[in-house]
Parts: structure tokens; C-alpha cells; sequence
């Protein structure tokens, strides 16, 4: 019998040394739900959870249920269903005679490829037959590492051990990743959500549940999508909302952000390749064009040398004044035009993505500025999943502005990966991007735009164009991965159907700075700079006591700047001020 713990534990260079260390003679690693499962038999139970917490670690026993399990002999070369949901059952043997072999086999020297794993065999004195578990649910997180294990070196020196031969390097490898965070139990109930007559929606965490709503403006796309939101409760849920309708969700519990005053994320913090590909990316979705070879390298020049998009800019802006040679002012000029409508305050602090269900109202922003908050949000939500700190919906409202760009598809298609599912919902199926495309289920209101079903016929083999144009409000072609779409009357409650929009007035950075006279892009930037002191500036202009930390922070950022910036950043931050009186009051 095997006892199983949930592990909540330290990733370091060699997570598992301990265990390794502990002589335990049997031991199962399983990725059934989010996180880490390690079964250890009865007799080796205690031992374990001895040196699991004295090495830092937290665990706690469970009883997983893993139904149709099968077990696997892992042979050479490695033979796993890959898409399956896959486990381990190692068997431990004494590292010596392993090693003995190996001198034999190579007596003129160890091959320097081998000499990691063979080194950790060394260091805790045994390596393991392997076997497979696989089972009918759960994550294909450990699968997908399994798959990718380089140790299959070893194993073909095939008179050692006619089975696969894991050191501890090999099995820490493969669950390396999944052990940060705890583990949360089966990969989530299914959750049922009725869609029409006769049919529901069913979303598991760890499944494919994508998802893509097309239809014309006041077709009902948009109030059914908060109705399907309003049932995740319990799930991560991330909106990204462009227009700002989507507020009225605060009312079935989802938090509301506003990208600029709750929210901040900075490109570059991600690293220089993901800026350089967003900003490429928002080029061609916005432009409708590639960047030429000469821009692009500009473009990647100045990002080497800033730390935020602004910086970025003011490099290009030097270029352009100060280059001697045509075609680089050229290129200086044109990256200028591209990037000036990008950058905005909400692109130029650092923030974490939230967890739990939340909306980020992105409707303050210029256009351009939405497209790189969106894909900056997805590379967020990439790195965080990578490291097993967030998985559930990200709902891209207004997909298709990001166009079917190569640096949509790619982040769709990584982030399906590591169980983060996009929901994507806009007005032309032509130009959302073909990942997104490709969704597990796929809703098309009513729409006579010929693109949309050229589009459509393709994907799905819907030849009836003249039927989508005439569809009801709240009727749809609903196409399921592997089923005939079927037009049906979409569920709908009443207190969805109410639409409105709601802009933040506060955040117009272009025309508050007009006002004053000041420079907007200075505008910006200060407004980053003092926004945790943003409570004391207007009293600070208007001759008022403040405490002194909070005048001394407003003097080393802002005694240089003109008295207009000041005026209109003060503008700002009262406007915010009043709106989070409003919202307070009962």
C-alpha cells in the first residue's frame, strides 16, 4: 500500500534531494491535479515526512483516487501515451553495481553527457526502475516533462538494464516546475453551465476549454459572455475588457481593476525578446504591416537600452535628431509614428497578475496601448503558469484587434500548455488569430460580414451564409470540436441584457496635458513616479501640510518639473481622488 502526500515544497537545484537522501526504497510521483503527488510505501511513510519537513517542505496526506490506472514497464526507447495523464513508480537499486557497469562499458572515459546523472546517482547511492502510471484525469503537466527527459542516454547501454534507468537528476528533472504553489487536489470539478435547451457548457480546469464568441455589435455576445463568467466561481478568471462593459460582473463577485490606476505592467520587465515581439506584434495587428528589416533593428537597439517603453522612445527620438545617416533618421521616423500611441502610464510601472475572478478595464487607453496591455498580459499570465502560480480563463475582449499575428498564435498556443484556456470574443472569425480560432467550442452570433463567413465555411464546413444574417438577438451557430453545429436560441438571463460602457474620464493624459501646456509624455511619466504619494500632491501645490517622508518623496521626483506638469498631473490625481469618494459612499 502506498501512503500519498500532497507537497507544498522548496524548487531549488535538486528539489528532491532529501527524498533521495532519506534511502526511500519505493516512491510515486504523480501530477493528478495542480501541483505535486509523492507516494511513498507504508513502511517508508514516517521517514519521508521526517526529512520532507526538516528540509523546509510542507506536506499533508491525501487519498487521490486515479481511476483506469495502468501500469507501464518504461522501455527503450521510452514508450508513454503522451496524451495521457502520466505518473511515476520508481523502485530503488543500489547506485554501485549501476556504476560498475558503466566503467565496463566505457572504460576510456565516462561520456561528459552522462556525467550529471551519473554524478547524482553517486552522490545518494541509488538509482530506479522505472514504470508508468497512467490514468484517466487530471494534469498533463508531468506527462509533458516526462516526454522531454534526456535521459534515455543512459538506457541504451541496454545490457545494464533491460528497462529504463532513472538517477535522481532524471526523475528531479521531470518535476522540476510543478512543485511550487501546493498541491490543490483533482484537476477541478466540471462545471456545467446551461447554454440552450438541452445542452451545457463543461468546463474542467486542466482541460482544453477554450472558447470564441463572433457576432455583429447588439447581436448578444457580449451578455452572454458575462452571463458564462458569472457561473466560474472559485476559478482564476482574468478580463481583459477594452470598452469597459464588463464592470457589471463587480456584481457576481469579480473584482474590477483599472489598467493605469490598479494595475501596472511594464513589457520590458518580461525581458527585451518579449517586448520586441509584442511591439512587433501590435505593428502588424494595428498597421497591417510588417516591420521593415532597418526598423525592427532599431526598434530592438533602443530596447537593449531602456527600461520601459518611454525610455525606449526617448532613444529612438535621439536617433533621429542625431544620425548622420538617411536611412536610419528614416527608421528613427517611422518606429516614432508606430510607437508614440503605445506608450501610457499602465505601460510603464510593474505589477503581479491578480489571481481569483477580476476584470481590468483597459478602456482608458489609446487603441495601440490596449493591443500591448493584452499581450503583455498573456506573457504574464505565461511566465506565472510556467511556474505553476496561475492556470484558469483569460477572456481577450475584442480579439481580433491583436490581428492573426505570429506573436498571437504563439502565446495562445504556449499558454494551452500549461492549462491557461482564452476565451476570445470580437467581431471578425478572419482575423482573430487562427489558434484562437481553433477553439474547443466555437459560438457565431449573427453577422453578414463576408470575411466572417468565408472564415467560418472553412473551419467549420458551414455553407449557409444567408441564415447567419439572419439570426435573433441571442441566437447563434454553436460548432463543437468533433460535433455538427447546430443553431440554437442561446440562454440569456434578463439581467445581463443591459449594456454600458464606462470610461474613466481621469486618465486623458493628452488632453489634460494640452490644458496646462505641459509635455504629456513627462505627464506620464510623473504620474508613474509619485502615484503611491498621488493623496498628497494637490495639497502639496496648493500650499497644504503633508507629513514630511511624503514632501520629501514629491521633492526628490518632482522639484525639477515645470509648474504646469504639476498642475496637471495634480489635475489627475484629484479627478482619481473624487471617483474613489464616489465609489465609496453607501
Amino acid at each position: 500500500m502506498a501512503v500519498w502526500f500532497g507537497v507544498d515544497a522548496v524548487a531549488g537545484e535538486m528539489w528532491l534531494g532529501p527524498v533521495f537522501a532519506s534511502g526511500v526504497r519505493r516512491l510515486g510521483v504523480a501530477n493528478f491535479g495542480r501541483g505535486l503527488l509523492i507516494g511513498v510505501g507504508e513502511r517508508d511513510a514516517g521517514v519521508f515526512e521526517e526529512v520532507a519537513v526538516g528540509a523546509g517542505w510542507r506536506v499533508w496526506r491525501v487519498e487521490p483516487l486515479f481511476p483506469e490506472a495502468r501500469f507501464l514497464r518504461v522501455r527503450v526507447p521510452v514508450v508513454v501515451p503522451l496524451r495521457g495523464h502520466v505518473g511515476l513508480v520508481l523502485y530503488r537499486r543500489d547506485a554501485t553495481k549501476f556504476y560498475e557497469g558503466l566503467q565496463r562499458a566505457y572504460r576510456y572515459g565516462l561520456p561528459s553527457a552522462f556525467e550529471p546523472y551519473v554524478s547524482s546517482a553517486l552522490l545518494y547511492g541509488s538509482v530506479y526502475r522505472g514504470y508508468a502510471v497512467v490514468f484517466g484525469k487530471g494534469s498533463r503537466g508531468l506527462a509533458e516533462k516526462f516526454s522531454r527527459l534526456k535521459a534515455p542516454l543512459l538506457a541504451r547501454v541496454s545490457w545494464l538494464d533491460p528497462l529504463y534507468v532513472f538517477t535522481p537528476l532524471d526523475v528531479d528533472i521531470a518535476t522540476r516546475g510543478l512543485v511550487s504553489g501546493g498541491y490543490t487536489g483533482e484537476a477541478g470539478g466540471a462545471v456545467e453551465i446551461p447554454v440552450f435547451h438541452g445542452y451545457s457548457l463543461r468546463l474542467r480546469e486542466g482541460s482544453d476549454n477554450s472558447l470564441t464568441i463572433i457576432g455583429a455589435p447588439g447581436t448578444g455576445k457580449s451578455s452572454f459572455l458575462d452571463y458564462l463568467l458569472s457561473r466560474l466561481e472559485g476559478w482564476n478568471v482574468l478580463v481583459l475588457d477594452v470598452t469597459g462593459e464588463h464592470r457589471l460582473l463587480e456584481r457576481h463577485g469579480y473584482r474590477v481593476l483599472e489598467a493605469g490606476v490598479d494595475l501596472f505592467i511594464n513589457p520590458l520587465a518580461m525581458g527585451v525578446d518579449v517586448a520586441y515581439n509584442v511591439i512587433l506584434g501590435v505593428i502588424e495587428a494595428a498597421w497591417r504591416e510588417k516591420a521593415s528589416p532597418i526598423v525592427a533593428y532599431t526598434l530592438y537597439t533602443a530596447l537593449q537600452k531602456s527600461g520601459t517603453l518611454l525610455d525606449a522612445y526617448s532613444h529612438v527620438e535621439k536617433l533621429l535628431s542625431s544620425s548622420r545617416q538617411e536611412d536610419e533618421r528614416a527608421a528613427a521616423g517611422a518606429l516614432i509614428r508606430r510607437l508614440r500611441p503605445m506608450i501610457h502610464p499602465a505601460l510603464l510601472g510593474h505589477g503581479v497578475l491578480p489571481r481569483g475572478r477580476t476584470v481590468v478595464d483597459l478602456s482608458p487607453l489609446p487603441e495601440e496601448a490596449k493591443n500591448i496591455f493584452s499581450l503583455s498580459a498573456l506573457y504574464l499570465a505565461y511566465f506565472s503558469a510556467v511556474r505553476g502560480g496561475w492556470s484558469g480563463i483569460i477572456v481577450l475582449d475584442e480579439a481580433d484587434r491583436l490581428g492573426d499575428t505570429e506573436v498571437a498564435n504563439r502565446i495562445a498556443d504556449e499558454l494551452r500548455k500549461y492549462n491557461v484556456s482564452i476565451w476570445a470574443v470580437g467581431h471578425s472569425l478572419a482575423r482573430v488569430a487562427r489558434k484562437l480560432a481553433d477553439a474547443g467550442t466555437l459560438m457565431v452570433f449573427a453577422t453578414n460580414d463576408p470575411d466572417n463567413l468565408e472564415t467560418l465555411a472553412t473551419v467549420t464546413g458551414w455553407r449557409d451564409a444567408g441564415l447567419l444574417g439572419k439570426l435573433a438577438y441571442g441566437q447563434a451557430l454553436v460548432v463543437r470540436r468533433g460535433l455538427q453545429p447546430v443553431i440554437a436560441s442561446l440562454y440569456i438571463p434578463a439581467e445581463f441584457r443591459s449594456r454600458s460602457a464606462n470610461v474613466n474620464p481621469c486618465l486623458r493624459f493628452e488632453d489634460t496635458a494640452r490644458r496646462h501646456g505641459a509635455d504629456p509624455l513627462e505627464l506620464m511619466k510623473l504620474y508613474v513616479e509619485l502615484f503611491p504619494h498621488r493623496h498628497v500632491v494637490p495639497r502639496i501645490l496648493e500650499g497644504g501640510a503633508v507629513p514630511r517622508q511624503e514632501f520629501e518623496a514629491f521633492r526628490q521626483k518632482a522639484g525639477k518639473t515645470p509648474r504646469q506638469t504639476l498642475e496637471a498631473l495634480a489635475e489627475i490625481y484629484t479627478c482619481l481622488e473624487n471617483r474613489e469618494k464616489q465609489t465609496s459612499m453607501p
